[in-house]
């Protein structure tokens, strides 16, 4: 960085002075999805930068537009106010569909927008969870199409995977690290330079758009392998009359030991993200049996936890009561999304229990 603007290494790159416009306040950012991963980046972006904060749900905005905002954020469900803008951050959900596969409608239909809107000269950053590869073969190609540009020469994108953790206030967006990535050198600069002028945590720069997306991958499948483990130690110590709890703490006395908690694994993240890593790898002829398995293990808990209740209940535990004590699929959360708990209410009443 220098006192005089962001220099690029290569002549005739498409954010050629962009720096010193987004530092004049001449040029805007565009955050497309405002949920609990668009709000807070548009939020943390707009005490330095003017940003339009773009989600299609007018309801939604018409709700946000009564709040006040610290900085210079404009919220609107009119996509053609992203043409003022020239980065654009894509916040929107990548779920599952009832078959287990990536279900993108909303990340294409986000890209439209963008690609629809965003003039020459413009870098798109992705940072809704994705398998590897999907930026650059999946993305690109859309905004291609819908832009009529072309990328290298006209735009540039990057991708940098959200890390927010609903009800975490010790790991909030702007101390928790940032893994960013982008098609080349310059924009890979650009872009960490970016997020570095508003976060306090170290901005982790990779190579390619690649690794990025595959260590979002590895962050969630990894938790979702180690809670398996426990939960099928768990089923078994339950059936010896062995209390896991003292387990784990006996255990948790080595040194190298990591404490994991048997349980439910649901959420936007957790038990979702092996899925789409497992579609990738399946699509690239690859087998990852322990991905797969780890996810049928935390799937079939519902039914387990359900199954126990109405066996300790004994026969006649038809039509008695059972208390589920908070319904968000994480603590603190108050978010009953791809929670595990609504699915283990419909179990137990399956079960005669209500």
């Amino acid at each position: 960085m220098s006192e005089t603007g962001f220099a690029m290494s290569a002549d005739h790159h498409p954010l050629e002075g962009l720096w010193d416009l987004l530092q004049e306040g001449q040029a805007s950012i565009a955050v497309v999805g405002l949920g609990y991963v668009g709000m807070p980046l548009a939020r943390c972006f707009a005490r330095r930068y003017p940003v339009v904060g773009y989600d299609r749900d007018a309801d939604y905005v018409a709700s946000l537009q009564k709040e006040t905002f610290d900085g210079d954020l404009r919220v609107t469900a009119d996509e053609k106010e992203l043409s003022k803008c020239r980065v654009f951050f894509v916040c929107v959900p990548t779920p599952v569909d009832d078959k287990l596969e990536p279900d993108l409608r909303a990340l294409l239909g986000a890209t439209e927008y963008v690609g629809r809107n965003m003039p020459p000269g413009s870098l798109v950053v992705y940072e809704s969870t994705v398998f590897p590869g999907c930026t650059r073969n999946t993305c690109v190609p859309v905004l291609e199409k819908t832009s009529g540009f072309q990328m290298g020469t006209d735009f540039v994108v990057g991708y940098s995977p959200e890390r927010i953790n609903p009800g975490d206030r010790e790991h909030a967006l702007e101390t928790v690290a940032k893994v960013v990535s982008a098609v080349d050198a310059d924009s890979l600069a650009f872009l960490g330079e970016l997020y570095g002028s508003v976060l306090r945590a170290a901005v982790q720069r990779t190579e390619t758009l690649e690794v990025a997306e595959s260590a979002k991958m590895l962050e969630n499948t990894q938790r979702d392998i180690n809670i398996a483990l426990i939960n099928e130690f768990a089923r078994y110590f339950h059936t010896m009359g062995i209390d896991t709890r003292e387990v784990l703490q006996a255990a948790g006395s080595k040194w190298n030991f990591h404490a994991y908690q048997p349980g439910l694994v649901g959420g936007h993240c957790i038990g979702v993200d092996p899925y789409y890593l497992l579609h990738a790898a399946a699509k690239d002829g690859h087998d990852l049996p322990l991905v797969g398995t780890a996810r049928k293990v935390n799937e079939s808990m519902v039914a387990w936890i359900a199954n126990e209740c109405r066996r300790l209940l004994g026969a006649d535990g038809e039509g008695k009561k059972v208390l589920v004590l908070g319904v968000g699929y994480k603590p603190d959360s108050g978010d009953p999304n791809h929670s595990r708990c609504v699915n283990l209410v419909a179990e137990l009443e399956a079960r005669g229990m209500v």
